[in-house]
């Protein structure tokens, strides 16, 4: 039987776990992870899914396109080509890396063991996801910055001096 070949166990496990959490899911603490395997780490998204429902994995994939429109904003804001580049770099970064998650577990792209950022269990995973974060938010502060300098209206450099021999 396909669903319990040794291949296809991980996968069918979290598809099943997804299934059982219908439209608003079992309720926080109600839902069985321990069924899907490596549900802290890789199918994090199933576990989620199960409890929430499909409401609480539609709010996961909604804050991950708000961080990707947030970081594609800051780049196009940069005033010089390392700003825009990284931030652009960055954001791709975090999406791909939702993207072939959740993709992974909903069976639509291979899974691949990438973790779901921000949101898995991973050490390595989770403290680069937070760098990322923080090069984004500085770089968004500094586009900022330029942005209230460059709206200041340009005053005459006037002395409080006066100067009588130039005048």
């Amino acid at each position: 039987d396909i669903w319990f070949d040794k291949l296809a166990f991980q996968p069918a496990q979290a598809i099943f776990g997804i299934a059982s959490g219908k439209t608003t899911g079992r309720g926080l603490g109600l839902g069985y992870p321990e069924v899907i395997p490596i549900a802290d780490s890789d199918y994090v998204y199933a576990a989620i899914a199960e409890e929430t429902g499909v409401v609480g994995g539609s709010i996961i994939i909604i804050a991950v396109i708000i961080f990707v429109i947030a970081g594609v904003r800051t780049s196009l804001e940069a005033r010089d080509m390392f700003t825009k580049l990284c931030s652009a770099g960055l954001t791709a970064f975090i999406g791909f890396q939702a993207l072939v998650n959740v993709g992974g577990i909903l069976r639509a792209l291979p899974m691949t063991g990438i973790t779901l950022p921000f949101v898995s269990h991973g050490g390595f995973s989770l403290i680069t996801s937070f760098a990322m974060l923080g090069m984004l938010m500085a770089f968004s502060n500094r586009n900022a910055r330029d942005r209230v300098i460059a709206d200041r209206p340009a005053t005459k450099n006037v002395s409080p001096l006066k100067l009588e021999a130039v005048e």
